[in-house]
């Protein structure tokens, strides 16, 4: 009869628990709707200490926070709160392994970092970033805050480059129906992102939808990195750790003009590794160059001869800058492993 008696007590107080989270939750969601973010937060973090087999409340917290810091004038404070942000997502991430959504909040997360401070983390973290919000991809392919989000902070990216944006403003518009059909696997599963889409099709993307084929699908134009060829490049012969690698990647129309895509890495003695992706199948070229002085441009020695180590693709000796013939490669349907040497 003991037994019983204590299996007894044990269901009941597992029930009082579950009401308690669930009354906690929508709480907290209420608090959210009313824009009380700092009370939102304080709660989602009590409901997570108490709570070990539930991801959402760790997963809003670090939502709250990171959100936040985008207004930041504070830099350093937000850095700060980014860090805090980080502990719950760890949190998330160990209850909920291979989550779609906590994988978006990884991505977000790096991008409010590199927004922050983009001359330490924009190097570091814009490769890993785009790889996060692959992997929420990946994880879920109907979830529209990861699949928008990846084309947006390709957008980002592009912009930043100056790269045409328009082929990605008419993936976004597409991508943005998956609001109306994603169906949250739970109660107080994430419903945030559809606002900002339409916002950014408004401003960003004014001018540049185009009207799509109606034999055009979701699948073939939110076409994940792997189902598109990629470049892996290997630099090698890195003399120091000083400045950083500049790593562009050309056709034979912008060749050493406007890159098709670029990476900035930090050096590091040896070799590093970037990959190029999402490319169509054609000609290529990839130029290096070890930015000492992070000046992002060639400096010389008495106006002609490389200060510093740069190569091309094919690793040809020039006299002279690098030409698109002998530095160029084909890019099939496959993956191109090349190594440059500098």
């Amino acid at each position: 009869m003991r037994k019983i008696i204590i299996a007894f007590v044990l269901l009941v107080s597992g029930i009082a628990n579950a009401q308690s989270y669930e009354q906690g939750m929508e709480k907290a969601s209420k608090l959210m709707k009313e824009k009380k973010y700092v009370e939102a937060k304080n709660l989602y973090e009590r409901i997570s200490n108490v709570t070990m087999d539930e991801w959402q409340p760790s997963y809003h917290a670090a939502n709250i926070i990171i959100m936040g810091t985008f207004a930041m004038e504070d830099k350093e404070k937000a850095l700060e709160n980014l860090n805090q942000a980080e502990e719950f997502i760890a949190t998330a991430d160990a209850i909920s392994p291979e989550n779609s959504e906590v994988y978006v909040l990884k991505g977000l997360l790096n991008l409010a970092k590199i927004v922050a401070n983009p001359q330490v983390y924009g190097p570091t973290l814009s490769q890993q970033t785009e790889d996060l919000y692959a992997k929420a991809v990946e994880y879920d392919k109907t979830n529209p805050r990861a699949v928008c989000g990846l084309i947006q902070y390709r957008m980002g990216a592009a912009k930043y480059f100056g790269t045409d944006i328009t082929g990605m403003c008419n993936q976004l518009q597409k991508a943005t129906e998956l609001y109306d059909t994603y169906k949250p696997a739970g109660k107080f599963y994430p419903t945030w992102g559809k606002d900002y889409t339409l916002q950014l099709l408004a401003t960003d993307c004014k001018g540049k939808i185009e009207e799509q084929p109606e034999t055009e699908t979701s699948e073939t134009l939110i076409m994940t990195k792997q189902e598109k060829p990629s470049i892996q490049v290997k630099i090698s012969g890195i003399s120091n750790d000083k400045g950083n690698i500049l790593v562009a990647l050309y056709t034979k129309e912008n060749f050493r003009k406007e890159s098709t895509q670029d990476r900035i890495i930090k050096a590091k003695k040896g070799e590093v590794e970037v990959v190029f992706e999402d490319l169509e199948p054609g000609e290529y070229s990839v130029l290096v160059l070890h930015d000492e002085n992070e000046n992002e441009k060639m400096d010389f020695k008495m106006g002609m001869m490389p200060a510093e180590d740069y190569g091309s693709s094919n690793n040809k000796s020039y006299f002279g800058p690098p030409t698109f013939n002998k530095s160029k490669f084909t890019v099939g349907k496959e993956k191109v492993s090349l190594e440059i040497k500098l």
